[in-house]
């Protein structure tokens, strides 16, 4: 029983991680809170959540990322966030002037789109230094080369707001509160991280110009 509760064991190993992705959950959750920090606050967690999977204090590379990423992630967000709500606009207000579906659900995947490669963009952000047309650039790689990845990190990234702006869905929304709060991102942060590991390792070998960022500015072993 000694051995269960050690340091070093695989039970506090486990029971680390989980504490740990709670914490950057709600860090997460209250840097989103001014809403035009999402995309900092995602790049940040996306850099935690490596730093994680190789054994760094995870807490620095979050902070570390957040600061550091602060002006290119938010300009990027913004950006992407304005088109995806003209695209959404227009895809509403098309439907109820001319009753088009056709025009509504090609909105609706335009909107898609831009989120998907949002998402990418900032995940190749959290690991590679390098401008902002090196990293739009490298987003549509990532999205053109790994569709079926890239729409299910997309997908389980932005579930919760999916279930906030869809009125049918807002009960559930606010029965899973805690789960969004406590959980839920942090977890699902990870999984991408993990999900696009490889085919970030094969697009590094071809990329020039483009540094990998360190998640921390040194190896450390607490937390």
């Amino acid at each position: 029983m000694k051995s269960i509760f050690s340091h070093d064991s695989k039970l506090m190993s486990i029971l680390d991680t989980f504490a740990n992705t709670m914490i950057l959950n709600v860090l997460f959750v209250l840097c989103c809170l001014p809403v035009v920090t999402i995309g900092a606050a995602l790049t940040a967690l996306f850099a935690a959540c490596r730093a994680q999977t190789r054994g760094l204090p995870c807490f620095r590379a979050f902070f570390k990322a957040f600061k550091s990423n602060f002006l290119k992630a938010t300009g990027l967000w913004v950006l992407f966030a304005a088109l995806i709500y003209l695209c959404a606009g227009a895809a509403i207000n098309l439907y109820i002037m001319d009753g088009s579906l056709v025009v509504f659900i090609m909105s609706i995947v335009a909107g898609v789109l831009l989120l998907n490669l949002l998402t990418n963009c900032l995940l190749f952000y959290s690991r590679f230094e390098c401008s902002f047309r090196q990293l739009l650039q490298n987003g549509v790689i990532m999205t053109l080369s790994y569709p079926i990845r890239s729409l299910l990190i997309t997908v389980l990234m932005w579930l919760p707001v999916v279930f906030a702006l869809v009125p049918a869905l807002l009960y559930t929304f606010f029965q899973l509160a805690m789960i969004w709060f406590m959980l839920y991102f942090g977890t699902a942060a990870a999984v991408c991280v993990w999900f696009m590991k490889r085919p970030f390792a094969r697009l590094a070998e071809k990329l020039l110009g483009i540094v990998e960022t360190d998640p921390v500015d040194e190896p450390a072993h607490g937390q």
